[in-house]
């Protein structure tokens, strides 16, 4: 994840999906709340909102890079505070702007990309924008202060989905990874109404910032880690999307107390869920189909 001398938002339609330098699963458009108990709708749930999640962060990376790049382009602090990459009718959007005092969003530059490529960003004039964007940016601002006044860190990357509803929902993710650390946790899933301006719903989904340090001494370093979950009992969409993004660690193995299974959550996308009473295993494969083997690994 990259972090530009402004804060950065990564806004997403769900059902959205892309890719940059490598391909990105598609984001399978599913419902955004979690149910009580773990079963199969849940977990392709979780899995379909990493995907998106993903697509969206490949967009942003792609977006940065364009700026970047962009000889004729001064980097204005006081025009470009903040980092949208939106996806809207078939094409990603990376906005570099700032909210007004009222509350909208003034775009100071802009690129657009096929869904499908967004590492082809094209610069586009702001006035061709098709749509204003400023729930979207209202509500990642807002959920960017809930998140940094929860947890205490500033290196919040808030990640916007909007819904078929037209609400939005907004994940927190932290930072994720500086130096030799990798950090989960520190996340919160925030329900906007469409204008961005009101709260609907919101949950944290860890008490805390998870912190994993990854050892590289000669041929050894950190190939996993293990967490307990206290909120919920099963995996999370922010847990399998952090994998994705950093597949420099193989394995995150979640679990709750009182239950028997254990869930290994891989950087394809795949979940493994393991039984401890029958010592069998099941897989939910990337392609979000699932398959049962006996339990012989890890």
């Amino acid at each position: 994840m990259r972090m530009f001398v402004f804060g950065a938002l990564i806004i997403s339609t769900v059902g959205c999906g892309a890719h940059s330098r490598q391909p990105a699963p598609s984001a399978t458009q599913t419902s955004a709340s979690p149910t009580a108990s773990v079963d199969d709708a849940e977990l392709r749930r979780v899995q379909a909102r990493a995907y998106a999640i993903v697509a969206s962060e490949y967009a942003a990376i792609a977006a940065t890079d364009a700026l970047l790049g962009a000889k004729d382009v001064v980097v204005d602090p006081a025009r470009m505070q903040m980092n949208l990459t939106v996806s809207h009718e078939g094409a990603w959007y990376g906005l570099f702007g700032k909210l007004d005092e009222t509350g909208n969003f003034i775009p100071a530059v802009a690129w657009k990309a096929p869904l499908e490529t967004p590492q082809w960003m094209e610069r586009v004039p702001v006035e061709s924008l098709p749509t204003d964007f400023s729930g979207p940016a209202r509500a990642g601002v807002t959920a960017r202060r809930i998140a940094e006044e929860s947890f205490g860190r500033e290196t919040v990357n808030p990640v916007v989905l909007r819904e078929d509803s037209g609400e939005l929902t907004v994940y927190t993710l932290q930072g994720t990874h500086e130096q030799d650390r990798l950090y989960f946790g520190g996340d919160l899933r925030i329900r906007f109404s469409s204008d961005g301006r009101s709260i609907l719903q919101q949950e944290k989904l860890h008490t805390g910032v998870i912190t994993v340090e990854l050892v590289r001494e000669g041929e050894k370093r950190t190939t996993g880690s293990v967490h307990s979950h206290v909120l919920f009992q099963g995996p999370l969409e922010t847990e399998l999307a952090t994998m994705m993004l950093y597949p420099f660690l193989d394995l995150l193995t979640v679990f709750h107390a009182e239950r028997d299974d254990l869930y290994l959550l891989r950087p394809d996308g795949s979940i493994r869920i393991s039984s401890q009473k029958t010592r069998r295993t099941r897989v939910l494969q990337p392609d979000g189909t699932f398959s049962a083997t006996p339990e012989t690994e890890e």
